[in-house]
């Protein structure tokens, strides 16, 4: 595997150009990495470094990116059609293509093959088992899971997941190698479905969607529930911190009385099915939950992304937030 060392510029490729391909290209490169970036399709390619000029721009108005720097970092990116000739020379590999384990399974063991031992292949699946991906592999040590959250370029948090035969090394270097990148990596040490972002969404998503469904309380008030109130202090102390502060004598009263009356569902809710049925997509459809008119969606996503960017000026402020 890599020495210590090594995660100082090493050379990356980043398999796959779609939106979290594109968005991690951009970190390692504004992090001093050479990247070659790979796509079959040469306008997805031009469509990544499009998105990429869009980040940046966004990053260098609200002054955390230089122009020069911005500029510095897209000419260590290098764009590519040829697997082989990505992989050529790369330390490091991030894998992103579509959330299929049949093409993943395919495509790690042609990497598995072009690369040598110590080259450490990631997979950046949401889902899908580390162990699995890596099955047709010779060198399943250096597979690891590596999993970043959407917007790639703005979410602190990635994860780095063990599979069955995932080594120590490739464990550790992945993990350096993201805190030096700037992320906040945490380790997921089993290579259970959802690994631990995802089900701890899910497992409040449950909750929250059957509080709708009973009429506890309206979605739009739900939302403001989890957006001004849970997510705006778990940002800052985590459900551990809290049991501590509020003392865990009183919190396990507390867990112990609403355990039991939790949704247990297993199915999506209906409305799921009611929207779907309707043709009511999401925003691709023009309307889900809500309505989206013309430039809503663009106007969504920049709120959204400004108040990322606000809070990422918080965490360099307070550098403490970051880690335990």
């Amino acid at each position: 595997m890599m020495p210590n060392n090594s995660t100082a510029n090493c050379p990356v490729a980043v398999v796959g150009a779609g939106t979290m391909g594109a968005g991690i290209a951009q970190i390692f490169a504004q992090a001093g990495h050479p990247v070659r970036l790979q796509a079959r399709k040469r306008e997805t390619l031009d469509a990544a470094l499009r998105r990429i000029r869009v980040n940046q721009d966004e990053l260098i108005r609200h002054e955390l990116l230089g122009a020069a720097d911005a500029e510095a970092a897209r000419g260590r990116i290098t764009l590519t059609q040829d697997l082989k000739e990505a992989l050529a020379g790369a330390a490091f590999v991030s894998e992103n293509i579509p959330e299929q384990l049949d093409p993943k399974q395919a495509l790690f063991a042609e990497m598995d093959r072009l690369t040598p031992p110590a080259t450490i292949l990631s997979t950046n699946t949401s889902s899908l088992p580390i162990t699995q991906v890596a099955r047709d592999t010779k060198h399943p040590e250096r597979v690891v899971g590596f999993h970043w959250f959407n917007p790639p370029h703005l979410i602190p948090l990635v994860e780095v997941i063990r599979g069955d035969r995932t080594g120590d090394a490739a464990m550790d270097e992945t993990y350096r190698l993201a805190q030096a990148i700037g992320k906040s990596p945490i380790r997921v040490q089993k290579d259970i479905p959802g690994f631990v972002g995802n089900r701890l969404q899910r497992a409040l998503e449950r909750e929250f969607f059957y509080l709708e469904r009973i009429g506890a309380c309206s979605g739009a008030d739900l939302e403001v529930a989890l957006k001004q109130g849970l997510g705006f202090r778990w940002s800052v102390v985590g459900p551990l911190e809290h049991a501590d502060l509020a003392g865990v004598d009183t919190h396990a009263a507390t867990v112990a009385l609403l355990f039991p009356l939790l949704s247990n569902d297993t199915a999506p809710p209906p409305l799921f099915a009611q929207l779907a049925a309707q043709g009511r997509l999401g925003a691709k459809t023009g309307g889900g939950v809500y309505e989206y008119g013309p430039g809503e969606v663009e106007r969504i996503l920049a709120r959204r992304n400004t108040m990322l960017i606000d809070f990422i000026k918080v965490l360099k402020k307070h550098p403490a937030l970051r880690d335990p």
